[in-house]
């Protein structure tokens, strides 16, 4: 599977551009600001439906001054059949969201199964060295973009979480102990769900740490949580994870909130040869390196579990780099033969492909 070609209308800084892409490597050439990324942002918005920025919102997409915006595209499937898929939005009281495969209306949950992206992008560093929040938010992406069934099951449980909270809250404040009951009623709801986003999150884990492993010896990946910590080797059931929380319910109403749950779990680089965490031993070029060998583990993972390459979409993250690792990264990235799109502010990194790219000068 592979995009043919791309054009965009009114898509963030641009009010038109089309491009033909190559079924094999193409390479964005332009200088800084002048839209690299957007083209980037373009591709993969077929496949998340959501912005690159994480506290952006679907109307930032949209020029400034207009009033909708159009991606267009013609994606070549496994069997070599072509399929033209368009998604607008259009700016009213609320953002509108449309999507049309082969000029018919169709559902985003079936275009993210036909089309699969993985982008590499500047700020990735934060696998290793930023927030929980931040490596939940990658792990969760990569289980939806597997089971997209998960994505309601994320939003329920958080929406329980909140509920509990404020249950919580209330008790704290009516200085009442009627609705403890309640309090157990949502532990069990609770229960089930977080069993079965930690068993999809643990079994993405397992996978990107083998990959780690195989290709730096040296470092691997622990899911940390503190459910399953407390719980030990007892955590093979939906009954037990009930019971820790309702066994915590008189300790959560003196701190006012919910202390265990998967939505303070973690994705943990580890450094086997001092027994912690990587971020505190490494340097920045061995940190980037880690962090994209993490987002190739992730596309190794989809293809394994639904069939599909994804393409890659690259933005300028080799500049940390020298150039043995350069070459050794870039290696690795293209014996994947996935499509790939990399986007660099100077043709100097021209000289490190042998051939068989396109270039798009922007």
């Amino acid at each position: 599977m592979w995009l043919r070609d791309i054009s965009i209308t009114n898509f963030r800084k641009f009010s038109e551009f089309r491009t033909e892409l190559s079924e094999s490597v193409n390479i964005i050439l332009g200088p800084n600001a002048s839209g690299k990324t957007t083209l980037i942002e373009a591709i993969q918005y077929f496949s998340t439906f959501s912005p690159i920025k994480p506290f952006d919102m679907d109307k930032d997409l949209i020029k400034f001054g207009e009033s909708f915006s159009i991606i267009k595209s013609h994606v070549i499937d496994d069997k070599g059949y072509e399929n033209e898929l368009v998604v607008s939005l259009q700016l009213d009281q609320v953002i509108k969201k449309k999507v049309k495969l082969n000029q018919e209306n169709s559902s985003f949950q079936k275009i993210s199964s036909l089309l699969k992206t993985v982008t590499f992008l500047v700020e990735d560093f934060y696998i290793v060295i930023g927030s929980p929040s931040y490596r939940r938010k990658i792990l969760d992406n990569l289980v939806i973009s597997i089971y997209p069934e998960m994505l309601g099951t994320k939003i329920q449980y958080k929406k329980l979480v909140k509920q509990k909270n404020q249950l919580i809250k209330k008790i704290i404040d009516s200085k009442s102990t009627e609705d403890i009951d309640l309090i157990k009623a949502y532990n069990a709801k609770i229960s089930e769900l977080a069993y079965k986003i930690f068993q999809k999150r643990v079994e993405a884990t397992k996978f990107i740490s083998q990959f780690l492993k195989e290709r730096l010896g040296n470092v691997s990946v622990k899911y940390k949580t503190n459910i399953y910590d407390a719980l030990k080797d007892n955590y093979h059931s939906v009954e037990s994870i009930r019971n820790l929380l309702d066994s915590n319910i008189e300790k959560e109403l003196k701190l006012g909130k919910s202390l265990y749950g998967i939505h303070l779990d973690d994705m943990v680089i580890i450094s086997d040869e001092f027994k912690n965490e990587a971020r505190l031993f490494l340097s920045q070029g061995q940190i980037r390196i880690i962090s994209i060998l993490v987002k190739l583990g992730i596309a190794s993972f989809i293809e394994g579990k639904t069939g599909k390459k994804c393409i890659l979409l690259i933005d300028d993250i080799l500049g940390e780099l020298d150039e043995a690792n350069k070459k050794s990264i870039l290696k690795e990235l293209l014996s994947t033969g996935n499509q790939t799109v990399f986007a660099f502010f100077s043709d100097d990194y021209l000289k490190l492909f042998e051939s068989n790219y396109k270039v798009i000068k922007i």
